[in-house]
């Protein structure tokens, strides 16, 4: 997508700040990162992924529901991309737990959505969605408290975490929050609007357009995140 990001997560480097983790575990993360590349390289896409993801988890549940399916950027150079889903996830820490958060969405629905926690260094597996299974919700370990009612309440073109960060279910608030919180961008004014679906962030003085953008968060933490379809969801560890 790109030539080249600039102090990726992970990478030794001596101004890093390392993140301890729950289970004696550590990470370094940059509290910088720069995205270099030529003219029409993919930088701007970037942006506009990881717009796209803060908007589907912010605003799934609350205003997708006048939509006749779901509001996407379809890669226009391949014809092949309006029938393949999009992926998006994240690895993050929140108070020194690890997360791992995705999902994928076609057309019409969210194809899929997975949640794994990490609070003792070991893999949770928390939320398991797959539409393609008469049983779409899968809860591993029973974990998530009001599971029948998040069920009950999400739409099948909401993300469920969507629908519990603003129904404020406490387990799962933390890492809705952390989307609305950190995952800012700055920028001059433009057209894009929420009428329109486009997935672009509101700012102080209204929708905000991201070709001339900053970005601020705490991105410094994503271990993938992509807008591209993908056919398959990759294996999780």
């Amino acid at each position: 997508m790109f030539q080249e990001v600039a102090g990726a997560p992970g990478r030794a480097d001596a101004s890093a700040n390392p993140v301890e983790l729950a289970g004696d575990g550590s990470i370094s993360v940059l509290s910088l990162i720069g995205v270099f590349g030529a003219n029409a390289s993919g930088k701007l896409n970037l942006l506009l992924a990881m717009t796209d993801m803060r908007n589907a988890v912010l605003n799934s549940y609350a205003r997708w529901a006048s939509y006749d399916g779901i509001p996407r950027r379809i890669f226009a150079l391949d014809t092949k991309s309006e029938n393949e889903p999009s992926f998006f996830e994240v690895d993050v820490v929140i108070d020194s737990v690890r997360w791992t958060y995705g999902f994928e969405l076609s057309a019409k629905r969210v194809d899929s959505e997975w949640l794994h926690s990490y609070p003792r260094g070991r893999r949770q597996e928390w939320l398991d969605r797959d539409a393609s299974r008469p049983d779409v919700f899968k809860w591993p370990g029973g974990r998530v408290r009001d599971r029948a009612q998040l069920v009950r309440r999400t739409r099948p073109n909401a993300l469920l975490l969507s629908t519990a960060g603003t129904d404020n279910q406490p387990q799962l608030f933390p890492l809705f929050h952390w989307f609305r919180r950190n995952c800012l961008s700055t920028g001059t004014a433009g057209p894009a609007g929420p009428g329109r679906g486009t997935g672009f962030s509101p700012g102080p003085h209204g929708w905000q357009w991201p070709s001339r953008s900053s970005w601020f968060g705490t991105w410094a933490t994503v271990g993938a995140l992509t807008g591209h379809p993908r056919t398959h969801r990759p294996p999780r560890v």
